[in-house]
């Protein structure tokens, strides 16, 4: 439907009311600049939770382009719909480079960290897990040292001091992680990521009968395995 403001058509609640063979989605996505955020933090910003779930939905589609509405979004890491953090950890990964300590404080207050049976919150407690693992380990401690309560603080504290340095016996590290649970097990998933993402870890270590999240991070260290190698040998690498 040409003419037709996606936004306001996203602010609608009720969908059977859009205009027919009209995609506010695709439309709003293709609408969005930088310079001018107000529309989708109109949504991020509603009352109304299917509208604010269509804003973060987009969050997580625009990639880079969305920073300009990072603390809308992220002002809803404690939404009650686990679709909806993980578009709101989905867009966060696109901006590693750029959350400060605040940031990252409010998510690590995710109830996520701690080990979920609902498949979309695994979901979540895996992006989070990446997330730490690719952020500068300061801006981490520093989010750490923010946490407000004195018991959560010192629990957050020790699993990031206690997570792996060493990675050596990569197998044993990943056995003792999956041993874990919880915040602890959290820190020690994204200290393997960070140490692939450095190029510490050169080979892919196993996950059997272990979590979710371990199947993640397995993934996630296999992936930078490659990238490592594409970028260390790229003949080598074509050739392979």
């Amino acid at each position: 439907m040409i003419g037709a403001d996606p936004y306001a058509v996203l602010e609608t609640v009720d969908p059977d009311t859009w205009p027919e063979d009209f995609d506010p989605y695709e439309a709003a996505l293709r609408q969005f600049t930088p310079d001018d955020p107000a529309p989708l933090s109109r949504l991020l910003n509603s009352d109304n939770d299917w509208v604010t779930r269509r804003g973060l939905y987009l969050f997580s589609e625009l990639g880079r382009k969305s920073f300009p509405v990072l603390d809308d979004a992220i002002s809803h890491i404690d939404n009650l719909d686990s679709m909806a953090r993980n578009d709101l950890l989905d867009g966060l990964l696109c901006h590693t480079q750029r959350l400060s300590s605040g940031h990252v404080r409010q998510v690590l207050r995710v109830e996520d960290l701690e080990d979920q049976t609902d498949p979309p919150s695994g979901l979540v407690r895996s992006k989070v897990i990446t997330l730490l693992g690719a952020l500068d380990k300061g801006t981490v401690r520093r989010a750490v040292s923010e946490i407000p309560d004195e018991e959560m603080r010192a629990r957050h504290l020790d699993a990031l001091d206690n997570a792996p340095t060493r990675f050596d016996d990569i197998q044993q590290v990943l056995d003792i992680a999956c041993s874990q649970k919880g915040i602890e097990q959290v820190y020690a998933f994204a200290a393997l990521e960070s140490a692939a993402r450095r190029d510490l870890i050169k080979v892919t270590p196993e996950c059997e009968g272990c979590d979710d999240a371990c199947d993640w991070v397995v993934w996630q260290i296999k992936r930078h395995i490659n990238r490592n190698f594409q970028r260390n040998d790229p003949a080598g690498w074509e050739k392979w």
